[in-house]
């Protein structure tokens, strides 16, 4: 932010003194303080909401600020593109060529990166942009000879690899805050799911915070990147068969958990027949924003009950925001500890609503008919 500095002019004082045929008194003018005009700061760029939206072969790139108002489409790319993370006013997405763009979004310009991945054996897995804007760092895995956490360096181009990985699990990025790189440890190439919540050096890449959460659904964050929150099932509630078995956690996710990155997970809901799925913590980890589904089909009254739809959970007490009327809860963002931003299927169009802080019920700030998943809200504190 730009300090407005006060100019004080330089007070000039002049005497002149003639003498001609006698002495006369010359005159003094009054000392006058010159101001100089005060110079107008440069503008301090937005906050903004970003998501992204897959209509049809598209998918498209939109803004807004946290207050509202005109939504932007700042880009449109293929829809088999991956949106990997946001923050520093750049978007980061990988192509289908493995190729990592980075667009800015005060002016929607893509640039693309090299990720030093080979399309024909290699797979890229998060990104991070640091909090200046000037790096990025990811994951590059291959299934035979293990992975690398990579920086790239914007301003350049450049790449190296900071970590590397035998076969098998490999963090992958998923922000970057002041002190560390937050990522989820993962198996790529198997069914294994989210393995560990860790915080990494970012300078070496070695885990200095690590939270095992094998078993569990993925992971969400608090933009400080020290809380965290999941779901888990819990066996032994009554409703071990509302889910055919399948290869990889078991389900439903019928606890919900938080816990701070490097500590062991605290289950804080837990209802049998329900399943869970974490959309985002607040900015300071103090409330988690989460939907909550019937595991077991639909039921007469459901539609009504308090015990289903779109929560909060803060300070020990879940609180509904809306009752499960229909729409499906696709992925959210918070901008600060109280409000977030989330989007949500309904009918045939993905909506962007505003919910929590001063807004009782979700309220809809944005639309894109025929939109659907994969679905991506984030939040960048500058544009």
């Amino acid at each position: 932010m730009d300090v407005r500095a006060l100019g004080l002019g330089v007070i000039a004082a002049s005497m002149a003194i003639a003498a001609c045929g006698g002495s006369t008194g010359g005159t003094t003018p009054s000392p006058s303080a010159s101001i100089a005009p005060t110079p107008t700061p440069t503008p301090v760029a937005s906050p903004l909401v970003v998501w992204a939206v897959t209509t049809g072969s598209s998918k498209v790139i939109r803004t807004l600020t946290p207050a509202g108002g005109v939504v932007h489409t700042i880009a449109t790319i293929p829809a088999a593109s991956q949106i990997l993370g946001v923050g520093a006013g750049k978007l980061a997405y990988l192509s289908s060529a493995l190729s990592l763009h980075i667009v800015g979004l005060a002016t929607g310009a893509d640039a693309s990166y090299s990720t030093g991945a080979s399309p024909s054996s290699d797979t890229v897995f998060g990104a991070a942009i640091s909090p200046d804007g000037t790096l990025v760092a990811y994951v590059v895995s291959s299934p035979s000879s293990g992975g690398r956490l990579r920086i790239l360096t914007v301003a350049t181009g450049a790449s190296a690899t900071i970590r590397t990985y035998p076969a098998g699990s490999v963090d992958a990025p998923v922000e970057w805050t002041s002190t560390r790189i937050v990522a989820t440890t993962i198996v790529p190439f198997s069914d294994a799911g989210p393995q560990a919540a860790v915080g990494l050096d970012p300078a070496t890449g070695a885990q200095v915070f690590s939270t095992s959460i094998s078993g569990s659904s993925g992971p969400e964050y608090s933009g400080d990147g020290t809380h965290v929150a999941n779901s888990v099932h819990t066996a032994g509630l009554g409703d071990d068969g509302d889910v055919t078995a399948a290869v990889g956690a078991p389900m439903p996710f019928n606890t919900l958990r938080t816990f701070s990155l490097g500590s062991s997970p605290t289950g804080v809901v837990q209802k049998a027949h329900h399943n869970i799925n974490v959309l985002a913590v607040s900015q300071a980890g103090t409330q988690v924003l989460y939907s909550n589904d019937s595991s077991a089909g639909g039921f007469a009254g459901i539609t009504l009950s308090p015990d289903f739809g779109l929560f909060t959970f803060s300070a020990g007490t879940p609180r509904q925001l809306e009752k499960l009327d229909g729409p499906r809860w696709d992925a959210a963002a918070f901008i600060d500890d109280t409000t977030a931003f989330a989007a949500r299927h309904m009918g045939s169009n993905e909506e962007l609503t505003v919910v929590g802080g001063s807004h009782a019920t979700p309220s809809v700030v944005d639309t894109v008919a025929a939109g659907d998943q994969p679905v991506f809200v984030g939040y960048s504190p500058i544009s």
